[in-house]
């Protein structure tokens, strides 16, 4: 049992100063510092899905359609 709890405070530990460095790096450079390949899958097809979401909103909005109507004009 001791085993088990000290292992899994390791991790936890682990996890804490990786969510402590991507602030950190994220509050310096302003920008996505999370690698898509480091995320687990379920992370990483929800941020997929909310994503293609968000794309298909924009591509359905007035801004959108405006600026594609000005690029065909030039």
């Amino acid at each position: 049992m001791d085993e088990l709890l000290h292992n899994f405070n390791r991790i936890l530990d682990e996890k804490r100063e990786e969510i402590i460095a991507i602030a950190a790096a994220k509050k310096k450079e302003n920008k996505k510092v999370i690698d898509n390949d480091k995320l687990p899958l379920d992370v990483s097809t929800t941020l997929t899905r909310i994503n293609a979401t968000l794309e298909k909103k924009y591509k359905a909005s007035a801004q959108y359609k405006k600026k594609t109507e000005n690029d065909y004009q030039k």
